[in-house]
């Protein structure tokens, strides 16, 4: 079968291009019509920031091909979550899809990449994931696997705001027992994911005055009520909104995705990194092209003296999102 419709990412989207042709090779009857199915986005033009959804049009967008892989390598790795905790022989994922995907620079900050990191989360889980398995009782499992979290006795994690801090994956996270607001969230779904219950939702506050956001979970418990997960409150609470973000948006696994790497762009190059600058910010731009991310790589060019570029951007911020304060 043909690789033809991986072709166009090619220019675009390195990475997305890579990752087209693994999949294609893992699965020779894949073709772009198992992809091209659109993708969800937040219309930020409209002050109600509502979620729309794009539809196919023929064409395999880097937005698509990375919602499809990170589904199938979503897939593979419940599968070696299982086969770890059936302390069974497992493939190294290095040889496997999730591996392939993952060295072609398409990282996942919610999955233990680690088999050692993973089996201390299945045994640091496995009362939650029985408390899970017999109860299906998500405000009660929530509020364990949160409190699992910060307890000294479980994960050990303490809260901080502190923006000089390298952006890590939850693998890395273990380690330094640090977490900021992002990173707590893709702490809160990985662990969910490995308990199976239903996926948090993801909230970014989005200000259009701020540059800097606030990331905050919750689970939904019926009847409009959710279990918010807030690490500026002392312990969760249940409301229908979190009442001091009105306006926050719910992100997808692609904004989240996009969030990563925005604040891996800002936080982890070193001064005139160029080629760290350019991976981050435009993985940013290829997840979720709101006009945070054109934000961010206007600024980029810029820095590369690349004004031409950067302005091209520039203007994106603000037909994506005429509210945003420096587009009045």
């Amino acid at each position: 079968m043909s690789k033809t419709f991986c072709k166009p990412l090619r220019s675009v989207d390195k990475v997305g291009y890579d990752v087209c042709l693994i999949l294609k090779d893992k699965d020779p009857s894949l073709d772009k019509h198992s992809i091209d199915v659109g993708v969800p986005y937040i219309d930020f033009s409209s002050k109600s920031r509502a979620k729309k959804h794009t539809k196919p049009d023929g064409k395999v967008s880097p937005q698509e091909m990375r919602q499809y892989a990170l589904r199938k390598v979503t897939d593979e790795y419940l599968v070696n979550v299982d086969c770890v905790d059936d302390m069974a022989s497992c493939p190294d994922h290095t040889s496997t899809l999730l591996g392939d995907v993952k060295k072609a620079g398409m990282t996942v900050p919610w999955f233990f990449y680690s088999k050692k990191n993973l089996t201390h989360i299945l045994k640091k889980l496995a009362p939650i994931r029985n408390m899970w398995n017999n109860t299906g009782d998500v405000e009660k499992t929530a509020r364990a696997l949160y409190g699992l979290i910060f307890s000294p006795s479980g994960l050990g994690m303490k809260y901080s705001d502190d923006i000089s801090m390298s952006e890590l994956t939850v693998d890395d996270i273990l380690a330094r027992k640090l977490v900021r607001c992002d990173e707590l969230a893709y702490l809160v779904k990985g662990l969910a994911m490995i308990i199976g219950m239903p996926p948090p939702q993801i909230y970014d506050s989005a200000s259009n005055y701020l540059d800097v956001d606030h990331i905050y979970s919750s689970f939904k418990l019926g009847d409009g009520l959710e279990l918010f997960l807030d690490p500026l409150r002392k312990k969760p609470f249940i409301a229908k909104r979190h009442d001091e973000y009105d306006s926050a948006i719910l992100t997808d696994d692609l904004y989240l995705m996009g969030v990563y790497h925005m604040n891996a762009s800002a936080r982890d190059c070193e001064e005139g990194d160029e080629e760290c600058n350019m991976f981050h910010a435009g993985s940013a731009l290829m997840y979720s092209p709101t006009y945070r991310n054109h934000l961010l790589m206007g600024i980029v060019y810029n820095a590369l003296m690349d004004r031409h570029r950067g302005q091209l951007h520039f203007v994106k911020v603000c037909e994506l999102n005429p509210h945003y304060f420096r587009c009045k």
